[in-house]
């Protein structure tokens, strides 16, 4: 049944990218379309954690999980700031960059090379789907410490846009409130 849960989520992020994609044509949307692709990255990887057969197999597909999710916080906190018109320096766009590449580098480097991300880590099944069973180890508090960071980013942005309602309609703000749930759950359950 697993299986077939990540396979339905990994069509229907790749339909919707698609329908977004063909719908679109403005710059602004570019940064939604990151937002679907990255979905689909990171679905992708969900179902080949699912039919993973080896250890090697699912670290791999861990780590495509993590390629997807890991950019989506800076993608969801972009789109915040247009959506908010909240002005920052440019400067700030590249340091989160950095920071979430930075991120990518230590779990990629901290899975495959060290057991400094997971302790130990062993393929198990469940119903016929395989599942990392992980123990972190003490780089995986980077995840923890990056995940803070951007959600407070989003806190700030949700405050400063809802200060600012009169020139926010209130169904923009609704559909934001759902892309971000949807996004930090995916995020935090990655």
């Amino acid at each position: 049944m697993g299986n077939i849960y990540y396979i339905f989520c990994l069509v229907y992020m790749i339909a919707l990218f698609c329908i977004f994609a063909a719908t679109k044509r403005k710059f602004e949307s570019s940064l939604y379309i990151a937002l679907y692709l990255l979905l689909v990255v990171a679905c992708l990887g969900y179902v080949f954690v699912g039919i993973s057969k080896t250890k090697e197999e699912i670290l791999l597909a861990t780590e495509i999980c993590y390629l997807g999710g890991i950019f989506l916080p800076f993608i969801m906190l972009m789109i915040l700031s247009r959506f908010s018109k909240f002005k920052y320096h440019n400067i700030l766009q590249v340091i989160l960059l950095i920071f979430a590449t930075i991120h990518l580098a230590v779990t990629i480097y901290g899975i495959n090379f060290t057991d400094l991300y997971y302790t130990s880590a062993e393929i198990a099944q469940l119903d016929g789907v395989s599942y990392l069973n992980k123990v972190y180890g003490p780089l995986h508090m980077f995840s923890t410490i990056y995940a803070i960071v951007y959600m407070v980013g989003m806190v700030v942005f949700f405050i400063y846009s809802f200060l600012r309602m009169s020139q926010i309609s209130y169904k923009n703000a609704l559909i934001l409130v759902v892309i971000v749930t949807i996004t930090s759950l995916v995020r935090f359950f990655s």
